[in-house]
């Protein structure tokens, strides 16, 4: 005969049993319907016949307002030139459009989206001494104001961006470090004080959403104890705050920015190496904080899970092995490579860089930095295929040429906590993508519960995501297709085109292509330029 206690026990397990039974098919069903719900798909197309000689457009990320194209038509009217602006709202309807007759030696160098506006910035020349030429385009009332900024200096422009009623110039003027303010409504050109110091390299500018704005500076002199530094100013251009933190002497900063404040905290990320402004060791963190000693966390490649996932594993496992060799051993890693940063993205859960490995051409000598973007998203308009206006001109090394081959490795994303902690990184590898200046080529989404890695190639999507609560990845292709069912694809421009994160949860991609209508005689094609409005679901 059983004993109760024996019968109870045995119940027990056997519930015990069942209860982990269901746990685990509910964890699998939670999973199927994560990689049901982890793809991408096309939701909106947009198409623009066009000449094959004609000016490429411009595209100007307006969140979820829309996005702005703006090109040089090459027309002229009583002897200026005339540039299209065209509005589409965030399903890729046309809303409206507008010509701008500017003076024919202004070049288009940078854009910002602000306050319901969109700023253009020309330069009335080709030379550092020319004035520069702004003109604002309300997107309510569609009112156009131009302002004519003149300098009494050259100014070597790498930075430029709007907070409030000034827009911010930052860059060099000789070969010292320089930031200008020019208030619209007065049209006064003010230089902020503080800066023009010899052996210093201007990293970063970059407003925040409470209309301050921040600028990262490194020393690059033979001092002993190198500092970072970071200042905050209000948009009149009053210092608010400043914190110089020291850095290891063993390293070298070679690109830094700031986050905008979305979160109470301050973070700089950015990359490091051995007096080495070439190939990046790793990537650095430091919250800012002046009132205590902040900890600047260096972080080599082999510390993250997936950075060398574009390798062959045998290769990464023995870069890995080595690296963890030289940390016991107190050393550095000895690994290095060319390491792009573009921007940080911050949400609930700390702050996420994105970055790019890349490999020059052995024939080039680059500086990866040349234009340090942020990419096309948000208020941040610097990106790919398109005039930049952070075109990076460091005085202490040699610039990029724009006329050589880069092959892009790799997308990175690292997820930081709020003291500069690594919490996790994913990555997408980007095989035989090849382009002529180094620039963005892949972007990526945070849901919270995952993060997905796009881009685009040729007329397709490639992505691969991630789930943040099992650390389980998946990939996913999306072929684009046509704007009607009877159009073939005849060719896709390979070298114009790209994805970016929009808003929320959907990427836009473009590019050019040449179309046939089945229904229509041989010969009776279209070229297009296109954009296509991608969501995650």
């Amino acid at each position: 005969m059983t004993h109760p206690c024996e019968f109870s026990v045995q119940y027990f397990r056997f519930y015990m049993r069942i209860l982990k039974l269901r746990i685990f098919l509910l964890g699998c069903l939670l999973q199927l319907s994560f990689s049901l719900s982890a793809q991408l798909s096309q939701n909106k197309r947009y198409e623009k016949i066009q000449s094959h000689n004609a000016k490429p457009f411009t595209i100007i990320s307006l969140k979820d307002q829309g996005l702005a194209l703006v090109r040089d038509k090459e027309e002229y009217h009583e002897g200026k030139k005339l540039w299209e602006i065209l509005l589409l709202d965030s399903i890729l309807n046309e809303k409206w459009t507008i010509e701008l007759p500017i003076e024919n030696r202004c070049q288009l160098i940078g854009y910002e989206y602000a306050r319901d506006a969109v700023f253009i910035l020309f330069r009335a020349g080709e030379t550092e001494s020319d004035f520069l030429h702004l003109v604002s385009v309300n997107l309510i009332n569609h009112e156009i104001s131009k302002f004519d900024i003149k300098h009494q200096f050259n100014l070597r422009l790498t930075h430029f961006s709007v907070t409030g009623n000034h827009a911010i110039f930052g860059g060099y003027v000789i070969r010292e470090p320089a930031i200008v303010l020019y208030e619209m409504k007065t049209n006064q050109v003010k230089v902020v004080p503080g800066f023009f110091l010899s052996d210093t390299e201007l990293l970063d500018v970059r407003v925040n959403v409470n209309n301050t704005f921040n600028a990262v500076l490194i020393e690059r002199g033979k001092k002993e104890k190198k500092k970072l530094i970071v200042k905050t100013f209000d948009e009149s251009g009053i210092l608010i705050l400043e914190d110089e933190i020291d850095i290891d002497q063993e390293k070298t900063i070679i690109a830094a920015q700031t986050s905008t404040l979305k979160r109470d905290e301050m973070m700089v990320l950015g990359t490091y190496g051995d007096n080495n402004l070439k190939q990046a060791t790793g990537i650095f963190s430091v919250a800012i904080d002046p009132f205590t000693k902040q900890v600047v966390r260096y972080f080599d490649v082999a510390v993250f899970d997936h950075f060398l996932d574009y390798m062959p594993s045998k290769r990464s496992n023995k870069i890995k092995i080595k690296s963890q060799h030289d940390r016991e051993a107190g050393k550095s890693p000895d690994f290095k490579l060319y390491l792009h940063p573009i921007r940080i993205e911050e949400s609930n859960s700390g702050y996420i860089l994105i970055s790019e490995v890349y490999q020059p051409s052995s024939s080039q000598t680059p500086y990866p930095y040349w234009n340090n973007n942020y990419n096309q998203n948000g208020y941040y308009p610097y990106g790919f295929n398109s005039p930049t206006n952070r075109y990076y001109n460091a005085p202490y090394t040699t610039n990029t040429t724009q006329n050589g081959d880069y092959k892009i490795e790799e997308t990175i994303i690292t997820l930081f906590d709020a003291e500069g902690k690594l919490v996790w990184d994913h990555s997408l590898n980007i095989p035989d993508i090849h382009i002529p200046a180094l620039e963005q080529v892949g972007d990526f989404i945070f849901l919270e519960n995952r993060a997905v890695i796009a881009y685009k190639k040729e007329n397709a999507i490639q992505s691969t995501f991630r789930f943040i609560h099992d650390h389980e990845t998946l990939s996913d292709t999306l072929k684009l297709t046509m704007k009607n069912t009877t159009d073939v694809l005849r060719n896709e421009e390979g070298d114009d085109g790209g994805i970016r994160h929009w808003y929320n949860s959907a990427f836009y991609a473009w590019g050019y292509q040449s179309i046939r209508d089945k229904t229509k005689e041989e010969g009776q094609n279209r070229y297009v330029f296109y954009i296509t409005k991608i969501k995650v679901d």
